[in-house]
């Protein structure tokens, strides 16, 4: 944008030394001062091209703005963080007074979406709480191996569905969470390695009566 700033000024001395010129219409027209007015010319369709962009730039992202609000106040919190990432990208593309208004309004969106992540925290916490002791209570209460991998298998998925983490404890909360799930899923992988060995044998079984 620096570049579109140096093209603008150096348009208007050119324009300037265009019109002190008074070139009179009597006279032919000297080469290089057909070249210096088409040279203008240029420069001013290209910066229309750039001024069109900047337009359409500013009335998209005025709309993903507008979307990234409608979004907090659904408290869709994960598609708003996706919409304000995607925002604050394409605004470091915009000249720096272009962006100024579009930046002071994806500050004040980014500040209730804080609100909103807070808000979430605090009610999902207790939630995964309760998921982290239901993992661990099946090492003491293990169920038929097919059973217990669907039951942890049902909870990662509750898990899941709660969405980013925030709080430094709920990154404490998913590590306990990982290593119950770990340890109980063990049974469940002897199990069906057993199972695999057996499907293998009959397998090999079956082939040697198809042999004979």
């Amino acid at each position: 944008w620096r570049a579109v700033d140096r093209l603008e000024k150096e348009l208007a001395q050119l324009r300037r030394t265009l019109k002190g010129l008074h070139w009179p219409d009597w006279a032919p027209v000297p080469d290089n001062l057909t070249e210096a007015r088409l040279a203008a010319e240029k420069a001013q369709a290209q910066l229309d091209n750039w001024q069109a962009r900047i337009t359409a730039a500013v009335t998209d992202l005025t709309a993903q703005l507008n979307e990234l609000d409608a979004q907090i106040d659904a408290g869709e919190l994960k598609a708003a963080r996706g919409s304000a990432g995607s925002i604050r990208k394409r605004l470091k593309a915009l000249p720096e007074r272009t962006a100024q208004d579009l930046n002071r309004q994806l500050g004040r969106a980014s500040a209730r979406l804080g609100e909103l992540s807070d808000w979430q925290t605090f009610a999902t916490t207790p939630k995964r709480e309760s998921l982290l002791t239901a993992m661990a209570q099946i090492a003491d209460e293990p169920l038929e191996a097919r059973d217990q991998a669907q039951k942890i298998k049902a909870l990662r998925g509750e898990w899941n569905e709660l969405g980013p983490l925030g709080r430094a404890e709920d990154h404490k909360l998913l590590d306990a969470f990982n290593e119950a799930a770990e340890r109980d899923f063990e049974p469940c992988r002897s199990y069906f390695a057993e199972q695999a060995e057996i499907r293998a044998g009959n397998l090999a079984a079956r082939e040697a009566i198809c042999e004979s």
